[in-house]
């Protein structure tokens, strides 16, 4: 919608969709159009458009332009889109919507009876002490941006007087550690900066010698991955 918000009437309007930045995975379609006439205090429509390329990454931020141009003036505002990020929920095909690696002890699994949000999520697998469960996946990020993912762990909490983590959940990007959880965590949302080049993401539960503790187990779901090439 455009508005014409001044005292003076305005005429011989034109408007353009501006590709700034030629970006590839962006083609104008209707990127321009004439408006003869808009009086003060009046609006009209205008439809422009624009087809996202069907190789676009996932999350893909870009940046459209719309100037204006009416007698000698003009002016132009910066439209901030990006596509729809990828996400992992577990509820249609389990595992085999991406290439997950399982490794450790045991394999995780699809829990039917836990989900932060939907039906199902990824349990990690049945272990017992000083043994792990493993659950990765490597992906081609291509702009900087955030990994998001649900948690919940019921286990052995950490040491009242130490400190220390006994059984934990702990989250790993290109194998370095970014934090871990024990005890009771009921479902709640990380978040994680990832900078754009491949990494690989992995979620692993441990346990140590001794103690068995809640469930003995923890879930991941509702993963949104930075904009990236599945």
């Amino acid at each position: 919608s455009l508005e014409n918000v001044g005292n003076g009437n305005a005429s011989n309007i034109s408007v353009n969709l501006v590709d700034i930045n030629d970006d590839p995975f962006i083609s104008l379609l209707d990127d321009s159009e004439n408006i003869n006439y808009l009086s003060s205090n009046s609006s009209t429509e205008v439809e422009l458009s624009f087809m996202v390329n069907n190789s676009a990454p996932f999350g893909y931020s870009f940046t459209l332009d719309v100037e204006l141009d009416f007698g000698n003036e003009s002016s132009s505002t910066s439209l901030n889109l990006s596509i729809e990020a990828l996400n992992e929920s577990f509820e249609i095909s389990g595992f085999d919507n991406h290439n997950w690696l399982f490794s450790g002890d045991a394999d995780w699994s699809i829990d039917t009876g836990n989900a932060s949000n939907g039906n199902v999520s990824a349990q990690s697998g049945a272990i017992d002490h000083n043994m792990t469960t493993e659950l990765s996946l490597t992906m081609e990020v291509v702009q900087d941006g955030y990994i998001r993912f649900d948690k919940m762990v019921s286990c052995e909490n950490v040491g009242s007087s130490s400190g220390n983590f006994y059984d934990y959940l702990a989250f790993y990007i290109d194998g370095v550690e970014q934090q871990k959880w024990a005890g009771e965590v009921a479902w709640s949302q990380s978040s994680f900066a990832v900078t754009a080049g491949e990494h690989t993401f992995k979620w692993l539960y441990n346990k140590d010698q001794g103690v068995v503790s809640g469930a003995d187990a923890v879930w991941i779901d509702n993963i949104e991955f930075p904009p990236c090439v599945d």
